[in-house]
């Protein structure tokens, strides 16, 4: 208990001082913890609650449950679902509890044990039936309520003690159950972790012991499957409520100190909004990295600093996190509906309210599931269907940022090795992870090139193109000065690129102008609707606003010949962005003749990327002056002067035809999620 309480106030107040004017953090989580108000509800009610916190990483499911422990340590207990078996992924908040983790769940081994001998079949096979039994009824006296009954001093030994004498004990009491994590697939044979989720809600139940269990996919994988299994349960369970991301408490602000560094950063008027909806871990990782780098620069330039370090930290902590979801995260299409599994393998939230979700920390984010059918529901969705969704970028960009990885987020692989084995495995119907990312949206090289302009976006400026290339399979180590070293008067190209392809995120389209703009730039699908997949623009911070466009042909060098390319890469410079992207799977083109020909009055930057050759960047400039008349000059004399009105830039980038999965498909997904050919 001691340690636990010390880690509540070193995860809460590490920034807090006596002379602050502020609650103490730890104290104020305290009065905001929606277990102290369930618990309350229960004491008028006779029956026994089960409840789910149902949550991802970060959220603060674990600092919660600690939370009411330590404070209430006589009507409850904490400990994980399971042991850990690596010690260099036990948690800090885990370890305190280790001992009795390993004890209850013995217990549960010893009970599923002497099940599986009293059921007709082999103990090593025994199926789910060997649980129907009536615990209430049933006689026989179980371990793991021998356990609890030790530690809550109720019994002197932790000899075995039955369902019936459990119900007589003194005090109602709550078990917080960390961890709760189901597997994806398993077979429900009487010692899976499914059967030992079946058997420890069951006897906590009938001994009329209230249980929370706190993990990620608990809803669907978990309590979908086989709450409803058992008659003997249904007569005892009347409230299932689950706890969303939206139960939990906001994070909070520890030190005068840190409200003015988020002030700085994202203004003042936005932390409010901020606060309400970012990840809490995120956000105090956060700010303890940006202490160590705040100086005077800009706030965009913070965040990207503080990226890469922030995408070590959680993968260390968060093994479970996948590139796959990740990979969803930069889509263009984010925000839409995605697998449940997202939750506990990335840092998608349950999708229950849609876009109106209820205040944070109120009741009405706590929700009564409907249990008159057979198949429980949540607020009308039945758990077989839940799915969960990205947060927007705008509303918590420092998962965002985290997530970015500083421009390399899939460790050492890249958006192009992720995607063929996003395609791999759905091939082989492997999982859901990979569907989602697999029937996104638009045609195949439009998705695959969005996520690569925005994750590029998050690289140090100068490593912008070397991490661009790396994406789509190349390499070029060369930084972007070293790439531009033979274009005259480089800099104002180099700014103008840096600065537009910077800090992207996906938005919806009428979400460009939006209210994080100081810090974040925007990439928003135009779905051809302007002869342009997409629209992007780097932080409004920037000196000069420069604003580009992308657009994506999945088409073969037979196909896209001289007269179609110039039609593409004409109807993409149209518009009169600054900086323009135009990537194919291969063409036959000649830029030189193209941009010699055209577009007076402005120098271009070509940046040329392709698989047939060197795989490395080849930068190269065009200057089409505009002949002006020399001012003050009488109207006869017929003397000009060349003049350069503008500077503009065209990336190039040849993926290759024959790279997977580009290869023979121009495909777009449908409304079914099938490819169309």
């Amino acid at each position: 208990l001691i340690r636990l309480k010390e880690f509540v106030q070193s995860s809460l107040d590490f920034a807090w001082t006596s002379e602050s004017s502020r609650v103490r953090p730890s104290e104020e989580f305290s009065s905001l913890n929606p277990i102290d108000r369930i618990v309350e509800k229960a004491k008028t009610d006779q029956d026994p609650y089960l409840c789910m916190i149902e949550a991802c990483s970060g959220c603060g499911k674990s600092l919660t449950a600690v939370d009411f422990f330590v404070r209430n340590a006589d009507v409850s207990i904490y400990f994980l679902f399971n042991p850990s078996q690596r010690v260099d992924t036990v948690q800090d908040i885990y370890e305190p509890v280790e001992q009795i983790t390993r004890l209850i769940n013995k217990a549960i081994e010893c009970d599923l044990s002497m099940l599986a001998k009293s059921h007709a079949g082999s103990q090593g096979t025994a199926p789910l039936d060997a649980l129907e039994v009536d615990f209430a009824t049933d006689g026989r006296k179980l371990h793991l309520l021998g356990v609890l009954a030790f530690l809550w001093s109720e019994e002197t030994t932790w000899a075995p003690v039955s369902v019936k004498d459990a119900q007589n004990w003194k005090k109602r009491r709550w078990v917080l159950v960390d961890e709760v994590i189901p597997p994806q697939q398993e077979d429900t044979c009487i010692f899976s972790v499914t059967a030992k989720i079946v058997l420890l809600r069951r006897v906590l139940i009938n001994s009329k012991i209230n249980c929370i269990l706190l993990g990620t996919n608990t809803m669907v994988m978990n309590l979908g499957m086989v709450s409803q299994s058992s008659q003997h349960l249904r007569n005892k369970v009347r409230r299932i409520y689950c706890f969303t991301h939206r139960s939990l408490p906001p994070y909070i602000l520890p030190s005068d100190a840190s409200e003015e560094v988020m002030n700085k950063v994202f203004g003042k008027a936005q932390v409010p909004k901020l606060l309400d909806h970012v990840n809490p871990w995120t956000c105090s990782l956060f700010l303890r990295e940006l202490g160590r780098v705040l100086e005077n620069s800009k706030p965009h330039m913070l965040i990207q600093s503080v990226s890469r370090t922030l995408w070590q930290l959680i993968t260390a902590a968060k093994p479970s996190l996948r590139k796959e979801s990740i990979y969803c995260m930069f889509q263009i299409a984010a925000r839409e509906p995605v697998s449940q599994l997202h939750i506990s393998q990335g840092f998608a939230l349950l999708n229950v309210w849609g876009n109106y979700p209820p205040p944070r920390n109120s009741e009405e984010a706590t929700v009564l599931l409907d249990l008159e059918d057979r198949k429980p529901a949540l607020k009308g969705t039945f758990l077989s269907e839940l799915t969960s969704r990205f947060a927007s970028a705008v509303l918590d960009p420092i998962t965002t940022v985290a997530c970015a990885g500083g421009g390399m987020p899939f460790s050492h692989a890249s958006a192009l090795e992720v995607l063929q084995k996003i395609h791999l495995d759905q091939r082989i119907g492997q999982e859901s992870l990979s569907r989602d990312a697999w029937k996104r949206d638009g045609n195949l090289l439009e998705s695959f090139g969005a996520v690569v302009v925005m994750i590029s976006s998050w690289s140090p400026p100068q490593d912008l193109l070397k991490n661009f290339a790396f994406h789509c399979g190349m390499k070029d180590e060369r930084k972007v000065d070293d790439i531009l070293a033979s274009v005259a008067n480089k800099e104002s190209f180099v700014e103008m690129l840096t600065s537009c392809m910077c800090n992207l995120v996906p938005v919806r389209e009428s979400e460009i102008e939006h209210s994080l703009s100081a810090v974040l730039g925007s990439y928003a699908r135009n779905k051809d609707k302007e002869g342009r997949d997409g629209t992007f623009a780097g932080p409004a911070s920037f000196p000069s606003m420069w604003r580009g466009g992308a657009e994506f042909k999945n088409r073969s060098a037979n196909s896209l010949v001289q007269n179609t390319s110039s039609n593409y890469i004409t109807g993409l410079l149209s518009h009169n962005l600054d900086v323009n992207v135009f990537m194919v799977a291969e063409m036959s083109f000649n830029i030189e003749i193209f941009m010699n020909s055209r577009y007076d009055g402005t120098e271009w930057l070509v940046l040329h990327l392709e698989r047939k050759g060197k795989q490395t960047w080849t930068a190269s400039t065009f200057r089409r002056p505009t002949n002006k008349r020399k001012q003050g000059e009488d109207s006869v004399d017929e003397r000009m002067v060349e003049k350069i009105l503008r500077k503009r830039v065209l990336m190039i980038v040849e993926i290759g035809s024959q790279t997977m999965p580009f290869y023979g498909q121009q495909c777009k997904v449908a409304d079914s999620g099938a490819l169309e050919t």
